[in-house]
Formats: C-alpha cells, structure tokens, sequence
C-alpha cells in the first residue's frame, strides 16, 4: 500500500508463514499488486527470499508467475512430518548441519503442520534443502541475474536461532557472490 518501497533495498525477505487463499475472497499469497512488485524488484537484480508452508500448494492460478519469476514449482503437499532438512551439498551452503523446524504444537513457535515439496524450473536453479525423510525439495535457490531463494517451510519455524542466522548469512553471503 506504499508504506515500504521494495526499490529501496537490495534485498527482500518474504515470510508468508502458514498464510494461504481464504475461499470465496481475493485474500492469496500472490496478489496482482504483490507479483507487479516482486517481478519489478528481480528484475532489478535485486536478491529475494520466500518461505511459508503453503508456497507451493496455494499458487493457484500463479503457476507462471512462480515458474517465470522465482524459478520454481509446486512438486507435493504435506512433504515432511519430521520437520527434519537437509542441507545440499555444494550449494550456497558451507556448513553440514541439519535444520529442524517446529511441527508439533508448543509453547514457542506455531506449528509448521503442512509444507510444501518444491522443485526449479530453471537450469540456473536447483534444490539447496532436502526434508531428510524423503529426501523431496525443500528449497530451491536461483543464481541467474538476481538471485531467489524458495523455502517449502516457514524460515521463522526453524527451532535452533544460531541455525536460521546461518541459514540467513548463508542466503546474503550467497547474494554477493557472481
């Protein structure tokens, strides 16, 4: 609504969290207004991360959309039960350590009861974290002439705080590198 110009910064971190399409409403994790200002925000080599439960799953009638700008596509629903990911290797990631992510109710943190199995759909695109139960997409993360970083699972429901930094200084790090 004009209260935050995304132009103004180098990069954006998205958190839908367990947000999705509310029937019978225009309510949707991609509205018009919001893929107008995602799309103009890559196509000023600017660096975007996305993360929620559902980013996948409630894409409804915004397949290209996320196809064509932030390189990739909805794979599966309800992909991981464990709430376990798996770090890639050789990916913008230098360290070896698994995440976990809260998907049990608790005193801390929402539940992440349902996230999403994502895949690329760009050569310049790959999966970066994998849901170690199944070894499915967990986040994809594009290199090309900006760079985006898709998370199946809200990056706020990470349990270990020292984790998701280093998830996060990974993702800026990775985003000055060419």
């Amino acid at each position: 609504d004009g209260y935050i110009k995304l132009s103004d910064y180098p990069i954006a971190d998205i958190i839908y969290g367990a947000e999705r399409t509310i029937e019978n409403t225009d309510f949707g994790i991609y509205s018009d207004k919001m893929k107008e200002k995602i799309q103009d925000f890559c196509k000023n080599n600017r660096s975007i991360m996305i993360s929620g439960s559902f980013i996948g799953s409630d894409l409804n009638q915004n397949e290209k959309f996320a196809q064509n700008t932030l390189k990739y596509k909805f794979n599966s629903q309800k992909a991981c039960s464990t709430g376990n990911v798996s770090k890639v290797k050789k990916t913008i990631f230098y360290d070896k350590e698994d995440l976990d992510f809260y998907t049990q109710l608790n005193e801390k943190m929402y539940a992440a009861e349902s996230v999403d199995e994502i895949v690329s759909t760009d050569k310049n695109a790959k999966t970066v974290l994998r849901y170690s139960e199944n070894n499915f997409s967990a986040a994809t993360y594009y290199n090309g002439n900006y760079k985006c970083l898709i998370l199946g699972f809200p990056f706020e429901t990470i349990i270990n705080e020292s984790k998701r930094d280093n998830l996060m200084k990974c993702f800026l790090d990775a985003t000055n590198r060419k």
